[in-house]
């Protein structure tokens, strides 16, 4: 039987799951925003999107311990440690009402996440990609070999050519 207690911690968990995806769909947008802003190089946009995931990274580690502690409650009272504890058996012990909703948000929080993955490991590449071509223009320029150890191919990385485009020594 759902004890009185569970149900009220299950609610409130309920609430602290539908603001958690809240958020995770604020950083979805955020994390769109940072891709179209690296594309145009947008430097400006750049620091104003930082400064708000940021700003939502504290507000979701304060939303994370207040989920941890609703687990915690719930598990305490089963008698489990919180590690013992996810969604899947918090839905086992809700009634059907709450399970339905439980399932429905968990779900809809895997989705966001993985986008909101997806859209992030996205932005990475963008950024490694344009730092490196950064870098291989300034070895052209500089004529610095930075090219020691081993390529893809596994050859040793060799000196190819004289130098840069600049001297930069006279």
């Amino acid at each position: 039987m759902y004890e009185n207690n569970e149900r009220v911690i299950t609610e409130a968990l309920l609430r602290e799951l539908r603001q958690e995806l809240a958020l995770y769909r604020k950083l979805l947008a955020l994390a769109q925003r940072k891709r179209e802003a690296l594309v145009s190089n947008d430097l400006a946009a750049l620091h104003v999107i930082n400064d708000e995931e940021q700003s939502h990274s504290r507000d979701g580690m304060r939303q994370r311990q207040l989920r941890e502690d609703l687990l915690r409650r719930l598990a305490e009272g089963r008698g489990l440690s919180v590690g013992e504890v996810n969604l899947a058996q918090v839905q086992d012990w809700a009634g059907q009402t709450l399970r339905g909703q439980l399932q429905h948000l968990g779900e809809e929080l895997r989705a966001v996440v993985q986008e909101l993955q997806r859209c992030n490991d996205g932005n990475q590449l963008l950024l490694r990609t344009a730092l490196g071509l950064v870098r291989e223009m300034l070895g052209t320029i500089t004529g610095s070999d930075e090219r020691q150890g081993y390529d893809r191919s596994g050859h040793s990385g060799g000196h190819r050519g004289s130098g840069g485009l600049m001297n930069y020594r006279a």
